[in-house]
């Protein structure tokens, strides 16, 4: 069994872990960008609190989704006391559908990722340049491959290209598989 603290460490790493679709969730049901900052830093909070509850070996995103959903709830109706709330039902459709929404983005970031390795060299490090986490500007882009602003806008589009129709051949590949 693991140590208290080793459990709160593997909660809140977790928590880390998924902090981009918590967040995505939390922005589908509060489209507020500072409203979902402040409930996403109460989430955490709790999950915090309520380490121990957690039981390893079960679905970590689920059991926060549902904290998350609640504290939206309680956001909603701070904000907007008078104004007309969702049904429960209503709420509990949104939240599987956000499920199915990170489902299709797994696919669809496998897909990407892949893709990207069929990108010829070149292109894959414009790729990379401009969209990874240094996120440099078109200009900077051209000065660090010595080429024109121009044909860095060029190499991108062509590179959008490919990656598209290689996502959708996969996308499609995958659809098939599954039926």
């Amino acid at each position: 069994m693991e140590q208290p603290d080793a459990h709160l460490r593997h909660v809140q790493s977790q928590f880390l872990q998924q902090t981009n679709r918590l967040r995505g969730f939390i922005l589908g049901l509060l489209p507020d960008r500072a409203a979902a900052d402040d409930v996403l830093q109460k989430v955490f909070l709790i999950v915090t609190a309520k380490a121990a509850e957690f039981q390893g070996g079960t679905d970590f995103l689920a059991w926060v989704r549902t904290i998350a959903r609640l504290k939206v709830l309680e956001q909603r109706q701070r904000r907007f006391p008078a104004a007309g709330q969702l049904t429960d039902d209503a709420w509990d459709m949104l939240a599987q559908s956000a499920h199915e929404v990170d489902d299709l983005w797994d696919a669809r970031r496998q897909a990407l990722e892949q893709c990207l390795g069929e990108l010829a060299p070149r292109a894959r490090e414009v790729v990379q340049l401009r969209y990874s986490s240094e996120r440099l500007s078109l200009e900077e882009v051209a000065l660090r491959m010595s080429w024109t602003v121009g044909s860095v806008k060029v190499a991108l589009s062509r590179a959008k290209d490919v990656l598209w129709g290689c996502v959708q051949r996969q996308m499609t590949a995958t659809e098939a598989i599954k039926e």
